[in-house]
């Protein structure tokens, strides 16, 4: 299925790359998941991939991948992104050459390369978060509903990250339902699940709780509930983790701020309260 090519938008998000050096990382500072279903049609819920740990292989830092499903645990392979995070490379722990399975610097004129087969861009935009996103002409077809493979900046392909590496891998596809990045999830397959419930197994967030922030998006004015009386700090964060604001917070319910001065784009908003309960929510803001 064709899009329009909004190239407003595109030059939008280049100007901003341009100034940031670089896209949003698929990998968080704290823990990333990424939450899988089956596209066999007698299949549901099937797998989880969560960044476990650190490595270097040939001098190339990586990050180990663990998968777990069937109810077992193992390591599956390494992923690592390029600096400007325009591209991701997956690799298998058997010493094999590592295979490139997400490219945001691919154009209209180009193709993607998946086994022996090469693929058409079929429409690049900009979404709702502002986050480059890149639509290759294959289908995927899940018992009657259909799907189109993507990559999507700040998260990553739609398919698993071994798709490629598997010989005849039409038949063993899997497609992202949640992704998950410090404790913020996101529901990409929410006409199918009602609820994301992330795993994160190596989390250092698992208490992390949501904030109420309106209007969102927002034209720099915000307001943020605070669930209860709240004593602390709240934190106004790029994507890449670099804090651009800090307010302190006095036994409040309620906070109200500007964003008038920065730039265009999503950011996180983080509250950490004296008692160490931390409340984080993604606001994006034109």
């Amino acid at each position: 299925m064709k899009k329009t090519y909004l190239l407003t938008a595109v030059l939008i998000l280049f100007i901003i790359n341009q100034g940031l050096g670089q896209y949003e990382s698929v990998f968080g500072q704290e823990s990333t998941e990424w939450n899988y279903l089956s596209l066999a049609c007698d299949a549901g819920p099937t797998s989880t991939l969560t960044v476990s740990r650190d490595t270097l292989v040939e001098d190339i830092e990586y990050k180990i991948i663990v998968k777990e499903g069937n109810s077992e645990i193992n390591d599956l392979g390494l992923l690592r992104e390029s600096e400007d995070r325009s591209k991701v490379w997956f690799r298998d722990f058997d010493g094999s050459d590592e295979i490139l399975i997400m490219d945001l610097d691919l154009t209209l004129a180009d193709k993607f390369l998946i086994g022996e087969e090469e693929y058409a861009i079929d429409s690049i935009y900009v979404d709702a978060f502002n986050r480059k996103v890149i639509e290759i002409d294959l289908i995927l077809n899940w018992c009657g509903p259909e799907f189109t493979f993507v990559f999507t900046e700040g998260v990553g392909p739609n398919l698993g990250f071994d798709y490629i590496a598997t010989p005849d891998f039409s038949f063993f596809m899997s497609i992202l339902s949640c992704h998950t990045k410090d404790g913020i999830t996101e529901n990409f397959l929410d006409q199918f699940i009602d609820e994301c419930v992330p795993t994160l197994l190596s989390s250092k967030n698992t208490n992390i709780k949501e904030l109420e922030i309106y209007p969102n998006p927002s034209v720099g004015h915000l307001i943020i509930d605070l669930p209860v009386i709240s004593t602390g700090s709240l934190y106004v964060k790029e994507l890449t983790g670099k804090v651009v604001l800090e307010i302190k917070i006095e036994y409040s319910d309620e906070v109200n701020f500007q964003l008038n001065d920065y730039q265009s784009g999503m950011y996180l908003v983080e509250v950490v309260s004296e008692s160490g309960e931390r409340y984080v929510e993604r606001v994006v803001f034109y």
